[in-house]
């Protein structure tokens, strides 16, 4: 039985992690949403969600669950819950569908316990979930953010957007899971590429927050992982080519991929003749305009 009294749904917006340079560290909230409806039941309940995720593996049930079991400090704790998913956020593609899952298990349990932890307790669990705050601060705060971990936990700060700025995503039809993209990265760099992808995070960072569209083009170049990344993607050159032949100032991938990220200024975009490109293409892609989403992960009392 439902405990129909205490449904909370909670929403959490798509995010796109680097940016280009801002490895594990810049993050984009984008207006594409998985929401999720969440209590207590007398028998464990997972409704609208694919037969391979229901079980305890589920990452919005284990995030869930690791706020319960901190909170009732036993490792051993566990309950049933009443899940309902209502996803819009493609699995795999690196839109922030994990931090989703997440940040909405984390906010659900939250709620059912009468919201013992502020946000702040709930990010920094999240992050360590996650293992990284790229995806988890924009999933929480809305906007362009910028994070990193610190001896005591994880920091984020949120920057504004320059309203002239347009973002679009591309979407193919294929998944590469986080693992395989993070495991074809060197695990060291050279100082000078160290060196170029502080500089351009900065170049970016300031870009994006006055508009500028050279400081963007200059400032969204990689020298850490995309030439690793993109052999996943057999067609990655010729699309970023399409998008910068037709007025992107930028295309990189969003977060660990396949789907790319792209931004423009003002209505600059040749989106047509992108997607004529896209078309001719085996994979599925498709090109998707998102506004930003300011506002971040929010619930409602159902």
């Amino acid at each position: 039985m439902i405990n129909k009294d205490r449904l909370f749904k909670v929403t959490v917006p798509a995010t796109s992690a680097n940016l280009g340079p801002g490895f594990d560290t810049f993050g984009l909230a984008l207006g594409l949403y998985n929401s999720f409806t969440i209590g207590r039941s007398d028998e464990m309940v997972y409704k609208g969600c694919d037969p391979k995720y229901q079980n305890e593996e589920n990452l919005v049930y284990q995030s869930a669950m690791a706020l319960f079991k901190k909170h009732h400090q036993d490792d051993s704790y566990a309950e049933n819950l009443y899940i309902e998913f209502n996803t819009d956020i493609p699995t795999g593609r690196g839109l922030g569908s994990s931090a989703s899952c997440i940040v909405a298990g984390l906010m659900g349990a939250n709620l059912i316990l009468d919201e013992p932890y502020d946000t702040n307790e709930l990010f920094q669990i999240a992050c360590e979930l996650e293992g990284h705050p790229d995806n988890i601060s924009p999933a929480f705060f809305g906007g362009l953010t910028v994070s990193t971990k610190t001896d005591t936990g994880f920091y984020c700060k949120k920057a504004p957007l320059s309203s002239e700025l347009k973002f679009h995503v591309i979407i193919p039809g294929f998944e590469i899971s986080t693992r395989e993209a993070r495991e074809i990265i060197s695990d060291s760099v050279s100082l000078k590429t160290a060196s170029l992808n502080i500089a351009n995070s900065s170049i970016l960072l300031l870009s994006l927050i006055s508009g500028d569209a050279e400081g963007i083009v200059i400032g969204s170049k990689d020298h850490m992982y995309e030439d690793q990344r993109k052999t996943l993607v057999k067609n990655f050159d010729s699309i970023k080519i399409s998008v910068i032949k037709n007025g992107g100032l930028s295309c990189t991938f969003s977060g660990s991929g396949p789907a790319l990220l792209c931004v423009s200024k003002n209505n600059m975009l040749n989106t047509a003749k992108i997607k004529s490109h896209l078309y001719l293409l085996d994979e599925g892609w498709m090109l998707v305009n998102l506004p930003v989403d300011d506002f971040g992960a929010f619930f409602e009392i159902l």
